[in-house]
C-alpha cells in the first residue's frame, strides 16, 4: 500500500533556473540554497504518522558550503528522478526581481550548503500576506519603508508516494545526515521538516545578496507588549 511522504522546506533559495513556460515538464533536480539554524537547534525534524522521532544527535546539515543530496531510492529500481511543480507554484514563490524591481544576483559562496532534490512534487505552503522593510546593515534606518508583497509562500512542501523498501537519504560526499528505509513502522505518513529560524532571515535576504545601499528583508519583530501574555 502506498504511503505519503512529505518534506517541508521552511528556509531556502531556489537556485535552479526553470522555464516557466514548461511548468509541466519533469526536471531531473532542484537545487535550493540553505542556511542552517542557530547552534543547539536542529536543522531538520522527523515525523512518522504524526509523532516526532527523537534524533540523537540532532540533525545539523552544517556550514560546509557543499552539495547535500536528498535522494529517494525505489526498491529494485534505483534513484527516483524527475521533479514536478503544483499549479500555483510560480504564482506564490517570492521572486527577488519582484522585490527589487530588477534582477539581483546572489553570492552563492555565502550559502551554508545547497540541497539537491532529485524528485518529488513541489507545491507552495503557508501562503499568506507578507510585508518587507528596508534594511541598511551599516546604519539602522530610523523609519524604514515597507513594501507589501501580497500573498507569498512561506514554506514549500515536496510530496512523494512511498512504498515499503524505498529508502530516503540526506547525505553529502562525506556524511550521511539521515537515512530511512520505509517499512511497517510507517503506517500512512512520513514527514521531514527542513527548518529555518529567525537567525537565518538576514542571511537569506541580505548577507548573500549582491552588495546594495539598502536591502528588503521580511518585516519581523516581537508583537507590542500589550498583546503578549
Amino acid at each position: 500500500m502506498a504511503k505519503l511522504g512529505a518534506i517541508t522546506i521552511n528556509g531556502g533559495i531556489f537556485l535552479t533556473k526553470k522555464d516557466r513556460g514548461k511548468e509541466k515538464v519533469n526536471y531531473d533536480h532542484w537545487d535550493i540554497g540553505y542556511f542552517e539554524c542557530e547552534a543547539g537547534f536542529p536543522d531538520a525534524r522527523i515525523y512518522i504518522d504524526g509523532n516526532e522521532v527523537p534524533m540523537d544527535p540532532a540533525i545539523k546539515l552544517g556550514a560546509k558550503g557543499g552539495l547535500i543530496d536528498i535522494r529517494l531510492e525505489r526498491l529494485g529500481q534505483g534513484l527516483d528522478t524527475g521533479t514536478k511543480v503544483g499549479n500555483t507554484f510560480y504564482n506564490h514563490l517570492l521572486q527577488r526581481e519582484k522585490l527589487y524591481g530588477a534582477q539581483v544576483p546572489l553570492d552563492e559562496a555565502k550559502l551554508d550548503s545547497v540541497l539537491r532534490f532529485h524528485s518529488g512534487l513541489f507545491r507552495p505552503s503557508m501562503v499568506k500576506r507578507r510585508y518587507f522593510k528596508q534594511h541598511d546593515p551599516s546604519n539602522p534606518l530610523s523609519n524604514p519603508k515597507r513594501q507589501d508583497m501580497g500573498a507569498i509562500a512561506h514554506n514549500v512542501i515536496v510530496y512523494y508516494e512511498l512504498q515499503d523498501g524505498d529508502k530516503l537519504t540526506i547525505a553529502d560526499g562525506a556524511n550521511t545526515y539521515f537515512e530511512k528505509v520505509i517499512g511497517r513502522d510507517v503506517q500512512g505518513r512520513f514527514d521531514i521538516e527542513i527548518l529555518g529560524d529567525d537567525s537565518t532571515s538576514l542571511k537569506y535576504f541580505c548577507d548573500c545578496v549582491q552588495l546594495r545601499p539598502v536591502y528588503w528583508v521580511p518585516n519581523q519583530g516581537m508583537p507590542p507588549p500589550t498583546i503578549m501574555p
